[in-house]
This record gives C-alpha cells, structure tokens and sequence, in this order.
C-alpha cells in the first residue's frame, strides 16, 4: 500500500475488500490534480474498482473535499459527506440513482443478499438502510451515541459493526431485526474496522493501538499499540 501523504487537502477513502483482513486504504491527493490526476493516484486494482463508474458519475459534480466509496462488483456506492450525496451504480446494467441525505454521509457497506446499502453519518445518531437500486430509505437504525463512523458488514451479511466516536465504543447491529445487539467501549477514538472469520479488528486512531474482538459478542480479546499507522 502506497500512502502519499504530502498533501491532506484532499481525502478519498477506499473501502474495497484487497486482502484477507479488508483493510479500507486511504490516499490523499490535492485538490489542484484532482480532476487530471485522481484515478492514477485512487485505486490500487483499477480492473476491478469500478473506476470507470466513479470517473463518469463524479468528474463533473461538485463533490467538495471528500469522497467515499465501496464497489463490491456488482454495485458501485458513492458517498461526497460535504455535498451530502448518495449515488448508487449497478454495474451490469449502468443504472444510476442518486439521492441527498443529512447528516453528513461516511461509513458505507453494501448487502448483496438484501440489495441494500448502509450509510453512518458524522452528525447522525443511526445507521441508515436504502434500496440500493432505488435508493429509497429503509430503516434507521439507531446507535450508541453521536456520530457513528467507520461500519462494516460480515461475511455472511447478517451483522454490521460501527465505531461510535462520541461513546468511543464498537457496536453489532443485527441486520434481520435492524437492532443494536452489543457493544464495548474502546477508550480511544474509533477508527476503520475490518474483519476475519471469527473476528472483528479496530484501529483506534488517537494512539495507533489495534484492537482485536470477538465477532460474536465483541468480547475484547487483546490489543497492540502500532509503531507506524498503517492507514
């Protein structure tokens, strides 16, 4: 993973799935080669990222410092938190919605088995579920507190996991019942949470430590302060 951090003007985060933990990489570029530049300095697999659907659907908006996105092969999700957008591409059929939502949209993940997409919000007390062919809101669904950010769906799509930043806790919704199931506090701040079979990891940004817990019931098995941020 290559990291240029000469510049944080401009912040695009990339939440696809490139290795058996998933950890979301993360690039900066500045805003002034942003529209020449952005795809050589964006994806790490350009075959497979869905780069041509984020070229045509974000090269003409005004899309303001920040953009997220996941692209899982059949659907592409893009979220501009400063223009509070939401667009959904099917990636078969070219298809496009788009819609805007408050809050501030951050964290993304995508349920193929459901056909819906989940957005946290930085100024948000729930996690919102859409269509994501339509892009009509489904549920909200709410947290533990104020601002939940980075979120992650399970391999099996029946649980999602959120770092809450204002109770710096990790929580487990069920997908099924759209319900809060459990929750731990992390004592720093939440950040980007990836997963294994059995496990869910938490990097806690404001001392690089990596947190290690039970996908189950979030039982806290072990943590490890980190040299360097990976991310």
């Amino acid at each position: 993973l290559e990291i240029d951090t000469s510049s944080s003007q401009y912040c695009i985060y990339n939440f696809n799935s490139d290795s058996t933990l998933e950890i979301p990489p993360y690039s900066f570029v500045s805003r002034k080669v942003f529209r020449e530049n952005l795809l050589d300095k964006w994806y790490i697999n350009k075959r497979n990222n869905g780069h041509i659907y984020i070229e045509k659907h974000l090269k003409n908006k005004n899309t303001g410092r920040n953009i997220h996105f996941y692209n899982n092969g059949s659907y592409t999700v893009i979220l501009c938190p400063e223009s509070n957008s939401l667009i959904s591409i099917n990636n078969k059929s070219n298809s496009v919605s788009e819609t805007t939502i408050s809050g501030v949209p951050f964290g993304v993940a995508i349920s193929e088995k459901r056909n819906e997409v989940y957005i946290s919000g930085l100024f948000s007390r729930s996690i919102l579920a859409f269509d994501i062919n339509t892009l009509n809101i489904i549920d909200s669904i709410p947290v533990n507190g104020h601002s939940p950010r980075f979120i992650s769906i399970d391999g099996k799509e029946d649980a999602l996991f959120c770092g809450v930043r204002s109770s710096n806790s990790l929580v487990k919704i069920n997908i099924e019942s759209r319900k809060l199931v459990s929750f731990v506090g992390t004592e720093n701040i939440p950040g980007p949470i990836f997963q294994s079979d059995s496990t869910v990891y938490l990097l806690q940004t404001q001392n690089n430590i990596l947190g290690k817990f039970k996908k189950d019931n979030l039982v806290h098995l072990e943590s490890r302060r980190l040299n360097d941020y990976p991310l």
